[in-house]
């Protein structure tokens, strides 16, 4: 199945701002792995989100896995999948 671009909206209701991340893994290897950093996730910032405010991202695989961290230490607060196939994407 082809990938495609999952748009989404982030509604910051926190009362800090807050930073959307993209995660992803590391394709697997043939034989696997036996370092264990090849199974640690891959951040990718999208963006920051100041408190009560919208953002609007868009990600370029779908489903894309999203984390939702306060930008004072990047403690995450929200975890989402982002699917391109639904019509509407919003995290709080």
């Amino acid at each position: 199945m082809p990938e495609s671009n999952a748009t989404f909206t982030i509604d910051n209701q926190y009362s800090e701002p807050v930073v959307v991340f993209l995660t992803s893994s590391l394709p697997l290897s043939s034989p696997p792995s036996v370092d264990a950093d090849a199974y640690n996730p891959v951040y990718t910032r999208l963006g920051t989100v100041e408190s009560t405010q919208k953002g609007s991202f868009s990600a370029t695989s779908s489903p894309a896995r999203i984390v939702v961290a306060r930008a004072a230490d990047d403690f995450p607060i929200a975890l989402a999948i982002v699917d391109s196939r639904s019509e509407e994407h919003t995290s709080e």
